[in-house]
């Protein structure tokens, strides 16, 4: 018996065979899924790679440098603001099972009479890839009323890998005024982070992962320094005019971040 294939029924078959194809490419595309894997509290993580998963791409922010802090003299006195982080990124081949360190950079802690404490370079396994924290700003504490640096921002060629780094913004100096330093801005994965200007603070990089700005320098009061609260932001100096005698700490930088993103194969 022949049978005989209309053109009607040659398109019906075409069709189902089409409608098969596509969903057989379209579950397996759905099976392969992009995952992100974001750290952003400061601290130490382990990260078991996931079976089929050879490479990774890491993106970092180192943390952000602490206002510097002020003495007890009675003269005008203010702290120069803390440098933002850096920003690096990189693809780092990886082993299925094989347990990974992420840390997280903190912020810069600031202190009492004392320069602000650089932030924490942020870190994939190790040494693979290096995101640079700021350096603290510069405290008063010297006897007479006098302009105090602001703290470096994290160098993108400290960084690896460092050609696809970007600096944080630097921290700014302090004003016999008095007026502490404003903190820089934390890098982002397009720009470097903006450098602080006297009491206004550094802006944050930009591009698909920004930054985060720095906190603002002080005008007016006695007063500690302000906490950096955005992504590798510095903090600021601390500030005191000639009629307190009390020391005081600059603000903290914030903390740095990391994230991981990688493909699951398809089951």
């Amino acid at each position: 018996m022949v049978f005989s294939v209309t053109p009607q029924i040659s398109k019906f078959l075409r069709g189902i065979v089409l409608f098969f194809l596509i969903f057989i490419f379209s579950s397996s595309t759905e099976l392969m899924a992009q995952l992100d894997s974001t750290f952003s509290t400061a601290g130490s993580y382990n990260w078991v790679c996931p079976a089929g998963v050879t490479s990774v791409t890491v993106r970092a922010w180192g943390g952000g440098g602490a206002g510097g802090g002020i003495n007890i003299t009675g003269v005008n006195r203010a702290g120069g603001g803390g440098g933002g982080g850096a920003f690096t990124t990189g693809s780092v081949s990886v082993t299925p099972g094989t347990t990974y360190v992420i840390v997280v950079g903190a912020g810069g802690a600031g202190a009492s009479a004392a320069n602000g404490g650089a932030g924490g370079n942020s870190t994939f396994n190790s040494t693979s890839i290096v995101a640079v924290g700021g350096s603290g700003g510069v405290a008063h504490t010297a006897a007479s009323a006098t302009a105090m640096s602001g703290g470096a921002g994290g160098a993108s060629a400290s960084c690896t890998p460092s050609a696809a780094a970007f600096s944080g913004g630097a921290g700014a100096a302090s004003t016999i005024t008095p007026n502490s330093g404003a903190g820089g801005g934390g890098a982002g994965s397009g720009s470097v982070g903006g450098t602080a200007s006297g009491t206004t603070a550094g802006t944050a990089g930009t591009g698909t992962y920004t930054g985060g700005a720095g906190a603002a320098g002080l005008t007016s009061g006695n007063a500690v320094g302000t906490n950096a609260t955005a992504l590798g932001g510095g903090g600021s100096g601390a500030r005191a005019a000639s009629t307190s005698t009390t020391a005081r700490v600059g603000g903290n930088g914030a903390a740095g971040k990391v994230i991981l993103t990688y493909t699951l194969p398809a089951c």
